[in-house]
């Protein structure tokens, strides 16, 4: 019996490319971010509704970046993947419990986000990846 490798192939990452259309959004809404606030007084729109969207395509960008594909897809890459969004969650969740803790000892408002914890994680991943493809081009 012969086995089709292309059938057990996965399909859900996106092409390169979008590694790039990441990071030009990445870069477009820090961008966006940055001038609506320095121009907050000049700018009729709330300053929250600003920072909402630029922080929503940070995360797109982001999110882009995580899940496009590298020039090279292998099993090996699947695994590193795979290890570091499991770093990225694990310190996500430290970064919750430390944030947490902190605020209860300080007596201060929670100035956890959705927004924070997701780019944080994401951010991460990109980090751990990026570090475990390069520690494996080396050998």
């Amino acid at each position: 019996m012969k086995i089709d490798p292309d059938k057990y192939k996965y399909r859900g990452f996106l092409p390169n490319y979008f590694i790039k259309i990441g990071i030009a959004l990445v870069i477009l809404f820090v961008l966006f971010f940055v001038s609506g606030m320095i121009f907050e007084k000049s700018i009729t729109v709330e300053k929250e509704i600003i920072a909402t969207i630029g922080l929503d395509g940070v995360i797109l960008g982001l999110l882009l970046i995580c899940i496009s594909k590298n020039k090279i897809e292998d099993e090996m890459i699947h695994m590193l993947r795979l290890q570091a969004f499991t770093r990225a969650f694990i310190f996500g969740t430290a970064y919750v419990f430390a944030v947490t803790i902190t605020t209860l000892i300080m007596n201060d408002e929670l100035p956890l986000t959705p927004h924070s914890l997701i780019i944080i994680e994401l951010l991460m991943f990109i980090f751990h990846f990026e570090i475990s493809k390069r520690k494996l081009n080396k050998q």
